[in-house]
């Protein structure tokens, strides 16, 4: 009888049993649990430690394609069941994808094997008897959330210390951040943005990020404020400002600005912003560089 194997125990013997129809294994019971012939796998919840949902961990494979790869075990919970992820992983590519757009990933299953799934759609918490907790497609629990990713201006995927652009949901790691730009100055009397994006990336809202700003700055006039924010916008400013006087203009004094914030999940980029906001005169940060790291 074809069909999907199910079982409501995992069961750890010396000896292995198999399951024939005819001539072919189908199915066995081993050290691992219940396995059909090609490697996956559906167990009931109540086989696995029900802390384990995601035994997996999304990466980078390729400019064009991320991985969904098992990490600390190998099983996915899915609409209340567990399924065992290959060794050698699930691929997603970036085919039909848009540039400069966030995404969530989901696993399903198809034909019986794990499989990844794109959707600017966001996710909840499942609620359904036998998979609570579970963090899902809205409005759909056959989609488990496995991470997330924002797709260049050439829709490609990137993780790399300047752009982390692919952040897995389980089994996250920190991932650092590090960018430098060059020197900038300003007339301005109000604090603006004066350097280009020092980084960017994704963050989950339950993790935040911290991004440190650094530099040495100058002041001609009275003194000048400097601040650190993001998405080129200084109302969206974090940590204290410091503030450069004029007096100590030429002695290029350390700057360090930002520190730990939580902006809304998703893709952000973090910036410079400065003005000499007493008297007329030039306020100055050279050498800048960005610092940090996000988890996922």
């Amino acid at each position: 009888m074809a069909g999907t194997i199910i079982a409501d125990y995992i069961r750890a013997d010396a000896n292995k049993i198999s399951l024939n129809v005819g001539n072919t294994v189908v199915a066995s019971i081993n050290s691992m649990g219940i396995l059909n012939s090609t490697g996956s796998v559906m167990i009931s919840s109540t086989g696995i430690n029900s802390q384990e949902i995601g035994q997996c961990q999304l990466v980078l494979s390729s400019t064009t394609a991320i991985k969904l790869n098992p990490c600390n075990g190998q099983y996915i919970k899915i609409a209340g069941s567990f399924y065992s992820i290959p060794s050698s992983g699930v691929t997603l590519t970036n085919s039909g994808l848009s540039a400069s757009t966030r995404y969530y990933i989901y696993a399903y299953i198809s034909n019986g094997n794990v499989t990844l799934y794109a959707s600017t759609t966001g996710y909840t918490t499942d609620s359904t008897a036998g998979n609570i907790g579970t963090p899902i497609l809205t409005g759909n629990n056959a989609y488990t959330l496995v991470g997330m990713v924002y797709m260049n201006s050439s829709t490609q995927f990137a993780d790399n210390s300047g752009n982390r652009n692919v952040l897995s949901y389980f089994n996250r790691l920190d991932k650092l951040l590090f960018g430098s730009a060059s020197n900038y100055t300003t007339t301005s009397t109000t604090q603006i943005i004066v350097s280009p994006s020092m980084v960017g990336s994704l963050n989950w809202a339950n993790d935040g990020i911290c991004v440190w700003l650094t530099g040495q700055g100058g002041m001609t006039g009275s003194y000048s404020s400097v601040l650190a924010a993001y998405d080129n916008n200084t109302a969206n400013y974090f940590g204290a400002d410091q503030i450069i006087y004029g007096a100590t203009g030429s002695l290029n004094p350390p700057v360090q600005v930002g520190g730990w914030l939580q902006p809304s999940e998703g893709y952000h980029q973090y910036y410079i912003g400065m003005g000499a906001v007493s008297g007329s005169g030039t306020a100055s940060i050279n050498n800048t560089r960005a610092t940090g790291y996000v988890r996922g």
